[in-house]
């Protein structure tokens, strides 16, 4: 670099970004979640409007399976869904399931995607939490009375609905609209 900027005729290199960001004051912002079933808690970092790596792999591995332990990187698009409903509640968000191994090959659905998470949010009930999921524009929205929580993922096309049926026991999901 040093002899390409000693000859005129030659541009000079602007200066990377990366050195222009440390002299500049940075935007951090952050939310917390914590897994019900293990009782840990991840401060899921964004600077600058950036999900900061080293908080999204803590992310990855407090919404692992429980059942396998495996981890799963979890889709960006539903930490920015998570991220928007904590700044929503202005609070913590309790995670009561994320990712799951698929249990066999024909098992798919968005939790064994790492694109779903069953939230609910200390002293709030579920009714609320799900009216404030839709209110940003949530496509994926369940609503477990039964059991004060909520299911929210990163779907394409709109889907709503309730499921009464509590811990174990077969869904009887409705959908609604």
């Amino acid at each position: 670099y040093s002899r390409a900027a000693s000859r005129s005729h030659l541009k000079k290199l602007a200066p990377s970004p990366e050195a222009v960001a440390w002299d500049a004051p940075h935007v951090v912002d952050s939310f917390e979640l914590r897994a019900v079933n293990t009782m840990e808690t991840v401060t899921v970092r964004y600077v600058d409007g950036v999900l900061d790596p080293t908080s999204k792999k803590e992310l990855d591995h407090v919404m692992r399976c429980l059942r396998t332990e495996r981890t799963k990187t979890i889709d960006p698009r539903l930490v920015d869904a998570l991220r928007r409903i904590a700044a929503e509640v202005g609070g913590r968000l309790d995670l009561v399931s994320g990712y799951r191994a698929p249990k066999n090959w024909h098992e798919h659905n968005y939790h064994n995607r790492g694109e779903a998470a069953d939230i609910r949010v200390p002293g709030m009930p579920a009714r609320k939490l799900r009216n404030i999921a839709r209110s940003l524009g949530l496509r994926g929205v369940g609503w477990y009375p039964t059991t004060n929580m909520i299911h929210v993922d990163v779907r394409d096309e709109p889907y709503f609905w309730i499921d009464w049926s509590g811990p174990n026991q077969v869904d009887r999901e409705l959908r609604v609209h």
